[in-house]
This record gives C-alpha cells, sequence and structure tokens, in this order.
C-alpha cells in the first residue's frame, strides 16, 4: 500500500545579510541592515538562481518577439526558457527571500510559454499556406 501523506517541506532558514551575516526577518526589501548598512536588496542579487531567471525571462521575451520569422526561432527559445524557469525555481526554493527571482522565474515562464504557442502557431500557419498555394 502507497503512502499517501503529504511530504514535509524543509524549515527555511531565516534571510541573512550576505556581507555580514545578520538576520534580515522583518525587513523590507527597501530596507538596510542595521549591523553593516548594506541595502536588502542587493542582497537578492545572490541567491542562487536569480540569473536563471533573468535569462529565463530573457529567453521568453525573446521568444515572442522572434515570431516574426515563422515562428521557428520561438519554439527553441520558448523551450529553453521554461527550463531556464524550472532550473532558478529548483535553486532558490530554500531562501525566505526570494520573491523577487520566484517571480522573475515566472514571467520567464508565462513568456516563454506564450512564446511556445505563437511559435507553433506561426509554423502551422505558414505550412498550411504553402500547402495551399
Amino acid at each position: 500500500m502507497t503512502d499517501l501523506t503529504p511530504e514535509r517541506e524543509e524549515p527555511r532558514s531565516p534571510p541573512k545579510c550576505f556581507s555580514c551575516g545578520y538576520e534580515l526577518t522583518g525587513l523590507r526589501v527597501e530596507d538596510r541592515c542595521p549591523e553593516c548598512g548594506s541595502l536588502v536588496w542587493d542582497n537578492n542579487r545572490f541567491i542562487p538562481g536569480y540569473g536563471f531567471a533573468v535569462t529565463s525571462l530573457v529567453l521568453g521575451i525573446l521568444s515572442i518577439c522572434s515570431c516574426i520569422f515563422y515562428g521557428i526561432p520561438s519554439l527553441p527559445l520558448g523551450i529553453l526558457g521554461v527550463i531556464f524557469s524550472q532550473g532558478s525555481s529548483l535553486k532558490y526554493k530554500k531562501y525566505v527571500h526570494a520573491d523577487g527571482a520566484y517571480s522573475v522565474a515566472t514571467a520567464g515562464k508565462v513568456c516563454s510559454w506564450i512564446g511556445i504557442v505563437i511559435g507553433i502557431l506561426g509554423i502551422t500557419t505558414t505550412i498550411v499556406i504553402f500547402m495551399n498555394s
């Protein structure tokens, strides 16, 4: 018989300043670390997976923009965007203050899927037009 109990998530460690290690619980993104004075937002750029999230967003936007070329470049760019967004989400789940990376990865995934759909429609339309002419 299979076990149907839900898996427990590992407790997340509190967010810490990457400069001095001070615990940043309760601080807003606009605040500064009380210990060293570095911006809390600057700590987000060191979250593992944030680069993947930005790459996913760029690839998603490019996949939408490249649909003017009969949708052919949209497919590989969109697929790569989805892959990078998944890789990003696997890396930043351990961090409490990774909301920025989550938002960027989600936007990248949505743009990538839109680019994939537009690419498929563009390729299908092109094939239908050339078959009927």
